[in-house]
């Protein structure tokens, strides 16, 4: 045989590299066919054998237990589907013995990867993100315990308990065909038991429940019994958390709580969060304070109160437009803005009013209101029984830290709860709190023609004893308009009706307080309180029964009660006093009149509610029958004993009768008061008074 010459082999060489590309190609394609058709027929198959390890997987990255029953089936293309005949999430790791938080029944799951990638990573906040979740029966347990931990959170939860609301995930579809779902939150002192149901679409099928979401809920918040009903007409927005206007839906909800009640009726677009809220809104209760405590609000103890208005809500901030609250007799509207985002929340708007009534905030000052009847209204009772004035029952202070404010207060009449006292109408003022202190600032009242302005704060950061301090001052006040109790007898004397009778003072009222204290009560408030505080009558006059009565005149006061009172004018009028832990002592204290000055020393104890005054009357007149001597106030505020200087008048007695042994007409000689005429008194005192208000004030070191 011939060889093949080199020429010859050539073309056969290059035959088989021709060959080997189209080899490597086509065995590729193949293995790339094999691929698309082993991914094909698992999407086909659902990858049944995934089960164990998906369940190995997510036990391992929440920390408890997860069991997926068959019929299994999961969908990798797009985004993770799984669909489970039961799927059973089961408590923490380290509480085994608690419920399992959830156990669904036909339940079919989709999860986009970007979720799945944050649970890889362990990342929980924001709230994890389920594109669709649809279940025949379901039955959960979220539970939280007095420091925060809850089974709903996942991963390290002893390292960063949660004490605010949960991070549940956040819904693109959410389906609960039958669901019950039990809360026991310490934390908010909340259990519950809730039936959940809900078919989307407006088709509904044959026997099953309206189309939309309804909730029933059962339990108990702070102690209180709770009832809950939630109803909207579509549960497919209510779960995307969007605050689209186009995707809201009508949603009622009617919450009571003990004797507070919440109605809603409106539109929102997230069940979850309340997200995109506009609905009408009527609420009531036994307090606002007890209300306060289920929204989480910082406010008042009153009486009872009913308010209707309307409520918003966009993002993190509410807003509520109040048009009518009753609470008590008052009638108060408003508008507020309460902001979530802030650190802490914050409340701002304006209250404003036809009428606010001292008497309906009685229980947030320490004593009841209308019609209250409770124990520590009972209590009370019993201490006014036992000598005591002073509101003993502690303020109902709540807490002043979990939120901040910032209110414009403006009301048409401020009622001071008698009706011998003119209203103050209008009051303004600015209500703030700002970490933990309370204050009324830019206070403006005008009253009787009359303004009242100032400041008022309390410091409740510690909680255990609050600290005072109110710096007022007052001026302009017509006296015989601001005290109505009218002097009949000078009505007889002239002829006038007992309507248009004059009052027993007369004059233009001013005066200032500049004092601190502390205390949980009106009571110690008082027998804490340091400062000054004075007050002075100009332009005066009063009733000249009252000042012959003071120096028991025999003879004057019985010719006042024939002929009819007189109104004396005053030429001073004035009282400035100290005050050191709760006991009041005047450092000028006088009223002057043409007849008569009288003179008050001696000391008051606001802390023992006991009264040491001397009042002394210093006639400009000359008066027969007169038994004139010093006035002592003794006693308690519950008892005061008024009672003359017993020995000055036996004196003066003892006299008469030597006197009338001798000669009877002589006695009267021992009864006539040649009086006194000390014009320099007023004008000292005001000068002394003026020094004193000018003198620096030390703050005495707690």
């Amino acid at each position: 045989m011939r060889p093949r010459h080199p020429s010859e082999e050539q073309p056969a060489k290059n035959g088989a590299a021709k060959r080997r590309p189209r080899f490597a190609l086509v065995a590729s394609v193949g293995a790339l066919g094999l691929i698309v058709g082993a991914l094909a027929i698992g999407e086909a198959l659902e990858w049944p054998f995934l089960r164990t390890p998906l369940q190995s997987a997510l036990a391992e990255k929440l920390q408890r237990p997860v069991q997926l029953d068959a019929p299994f089936g999961v969908r990798l293309f797009g985004s993770l589907r799984l669909r489970s005949a039961q799927l059973v999430i089961g408590p923490p790791a380290a509480a085994p013995t608690q419920p399992n938080l959830v156990s669904a029944r036909d339940v079919h799951l989709a999860l986009p990867y970007a979720t799945l990638r944050r649970l890889a990573r362990g990342e929980f906040d924001p709230p994890l993100r389920v594109d669709a979740l649809t279940v025949e029966q379901l039955e959960a347990h979220l539970l939280r315990d007095a420091q925060g931990r809850a089974n709903w959170q996942f991963g390290d939860t002893a390292a960063a308990p949660d004490a605010a609301k949960p991070a549940l995930p956040r819904f693109g579809l959410l389906q609960v065909r039958r669901g019950e779902i039990h809360v026991d939150d310490a934390l908010q002192r909340l259990t519950l038991r809730a039936n959940v149901s809900t078919e989307e679409g407006g088709a509904q099928r044959s026997g099953s429940t309206p189309a939309g979401l309804l909730v029933e809920a059962r339990g108990s918040h702070r102690g209180l019994p709770l009832v809950a009903e939630l109803r909207s007409s579509g549960v497919l927005p209510l779960v995307t958390g969007s605050n689209d206007a186009t995707a809201k839906v009508p949603l009622r909800l009617d919450l009571r709580v003990g004797r507070a009640r919440l109605m809603l009726d409106g539109q929102a677009s997230d069940a979850l969060q309340l997200g995109g809220l506009d609905a009408a809104v009527e609420l009531s209760g036994p307090s606002l304070a007890a209300v306060g405590d289920v929204l989480g609000l910082t406010l008042p103890t009153t009486a009872a109160f009913d308010l209707r208005g309307r409520v918003r809500k966009d993002g993190n901030v509410w807003a509520t437009d109040i048009a009518a609250a009753h609470i008590g007799s008052s009638r108060l509207r408003g508008d507020f803005r309460y902001d979530t985002a802030s650190t802490p929340p914050l409340l701002s708007g304006t209250l404003g009013g036809e009428r606010l009534l001292l008497a309906d905030l009685g229980p947030a000052i320490g004593t009841s209101a209308r019609g209250e009847q409770s124990d520590a209204a009972g209590a009370d009772k019993a201490k006014a029984a036992a000598g005591r004035v002073l509101p003993q029952r502690e303020f109902d202070i709540p807490s002043l830290q979990r939120m901040n404010a910032d209110v414009a207060l403006r009301l048409e009449r401020f009622d001071l709860g008698t009706p011998q006292l003119e209203s103050l109408a209008p009051l303004q003022g600015r209500i703030r709190l700002q970490g933990g202190v309370l204050s009324v600032q830019e206070l403006l009242a005008r009253t009787a023609n009359g303004t009242v302005r100032g400041e008022i704060t309390a410091d409740a950061r510690t909680q255990a004893v609050p600290q005072w301090r109110a710096d007022l001052r007052w001026g302009g006040i017509e006296l015989e308009r601001f005290v109505k109790a009218r002097n009949d007898n000078a009505a007889a004397a002239d002829g006038t009706s007992a309507q248009r009778a004059p009052g027993y003072v007369g004059g233009t009222l001013g005066g200032s307080a500049n004092v601190t204290g502390r205390g949980r009560s009106i009571a110690a408030l008082m027998a804490s309180l340091d400062g000054k505080a004075g007050l002075w009558v100009r332009d005066g006059s009063v009733s000249h029964l009252l000042i012959e009565l003071s120096g028991i005149d025999i003879a004057q006061s019985l010719g006042v009660l024939v002929q009819g009172d007189q109104r004396l004018p005053l030429r001073c009028a004035i009282t400035q006093w100290s005050l050191r832990n709760g006991v009041a002592r005047p450092d000028a204290a006088l009223i002057d009149t043409e007849d008569t000055t009288l003179l008050i020393n001696g000391e008051l104890s606001l802390a023992k509610e006991t009264l040491a005054l001397v009042v002394t009357a210093q006639p400009h007149d000359v008066s027969l029958f007169s038994l004139r001597a010093p006035l002592r106030v003794n006693g308690s505020f519950s008892d005061p004993q008024v009672q003359l200087d017993k020995t000055r008048i036996g004196l003066r007695v003892l006299g008469a009768a030597a006197l009338a042994a001798v000669a009877p007409p002589a006695a009267l000689l021992a009864l006539v008061d040649l009086g006194e005429d000390d014009r320099q008194q007023c004008a000292e005192a005001v000068k002394r008074s003026q020094a004193l208000a000018n003198k620096p004030q030390r703050t005495r070191k707690r």
